[in-house]
């Protein structure tokens, strides 16, 4: 659905960046935190939308979040590729402040 339609500010910038934090923050807790107040709805880009599915999956199901179970997830569901590949995971990272 385009952008204008949704009816909602859209910044994809910064859904890269919530994405990143659920598995570059030094708190854990952050993860869960982002994945119970946001849904796959809330993100314009149907690549994030997809990745932000599988984090909530994974912390719903206690797994660790980090690049690598992200990407085995997705893999074994055959949407890595949907997303971007790992190249679309990894580069979400570039961006968070240090």
């Amino acid at each position: 659905m385009p952008e204008e339609e949704r009816g909602l500010p859209s910044n994809t910038y910064a859904e890269k960046i919530c994405l990143a934090t659920c598995w570059c923050s030094k708190h854990k807790g952050v993860t869960l935190e982002i994945a119970t107040k946001l849904s796959a709805d809330d993100f314009i880009l149907e690549a994030n939308r997809t990745l932000f599915s599988a984090i909530q999956d994974l912390s719903r199901k206690g797994v660790a979040v980090d690049e690598v179970t992200l990407h085995d997830y997705l893999l074994s569901r055959g949407n890595l590729e949907r997303v971007g590949g790992l190249s679309y995971i990894v580069s979400l990272a570039d961006g968070m402040p240090d």
